[in-house]
């Protein structure tokens, strides 16, 4: 008791809790910056409150507390945070404008080839560009103000505050990932990825898209059930059948048939 009446309770909400609420404000504006550079509509920005907003702003979030856990100084964190997701938002505009669809994980495998074809593209400066990069204004204003809030700190810390502040970001980190997306009960269904990226980016947001797309690459191929290839052993997902089928009624990937009336055993005569 005489300890809790001993604590420095303004020291620890001016230089602990207020800067972890602003890099949470920060989250929200990168969130906004991703939706914005997705081309969202205004209904759809609506539909993502109160669940999948703050959600994204929070998966944004965990970007702040790996860096807050590393250089262990919550301006710079904000910062560098702040700065990767106006370059992601930047590039996925670009991404969608010239390509059609969103920036997504597997894409930073073709960086290479992306970067020898961009000189023959003309990237247009629009108004959305201008205000993705120009939101990066009020993220350096919460990263200053964080830098004076701790001005009287000590300049390093003890290995005591470090373990602390490790185990509280990688807590923080856990309890989004869990809670919103690979828990048990999740805020985010888990499935929804179709053949429309939209569907699944503009619902739920873009970074909550990203995730499911980033858990999808070892198993890459998605389609309705009925679709299903009848011959995948195992339970496996095999290329979806083309619609309409083949002519012969059997199917170009594993040879079986499509359709019951075209498997040999049910009608031998005919295949005689």
């Amino acid at each position: 008791m005489q300890h809790l009446k001993n604590f420095n309770w303004k020291k620890f909400l001016l230089q602990g809790v207020l800067p972890c609420l602003l890099a949470v404000a920060v989250g929200f504006i990168s969130r906004y910056q991703l939706e914005l550079s997705d081309g969202v509509t205004e209904s759809f920005l609506q539909l993502q409150w109160p669940l999948y907003a703050p959600l994204n702003a929070l998966t944004a979030f965990c970007l702040t507390l790996i860096l807050f856990a590393l250089l262990g100084k919550w301006s710079r964190a904000t910062g560098i945070s702040g700065a990767v997701f106006t370059i992601i938002a930047l590039i996925n505009y670009y991404t969608r404008d010239l390509h059609g669809s969103a920036l997504m994980p597997q894409d930073i495998l073709n960086l290479g080839t992306a970067a020898e074809v961009m000189g023959s593209y003309t990237l247009k400066i629009t108004q959305d560009v201008v205000k993705i990069a120009l939101l990066y204004l009020p993220i350096l204003a919460i990263a200053f103000v964080q830098a004076r809030l701790v001005k009287g700190a000590p300049k390093r810390a003890s290995w005591k505050a470090r373990g602390v502040r490790a185990a509280g970001s990688a807590l923080g980190v856990f309890l989004v990932m869990f809670f919103g997306y690979f828990g048990p009960v999740t805020i985010k269904p888990k499935t929804t990825y179709g053949w429309a990226w939209q569907n699944t980016y503009y619902t739920y947001g873009y970074l909550a898209g990203t995730i499911e797309a980033t858990s999808l690459m070892a198993d890459p191929v998605i389609e309705p059930e009925a679709l299903r290839c009848a011959g995948a052993a195992g339970g496996r997902r095999a290329l979806p059948h083309l619609l309409g089928g083949a002519a012969d009624g059997l199917c170009r990937q594993c040879g079986r048939a499509e359709r019951p009336d075209a498997d040999p055993a049910a009608r031998p005569g005919r295949f005689l």
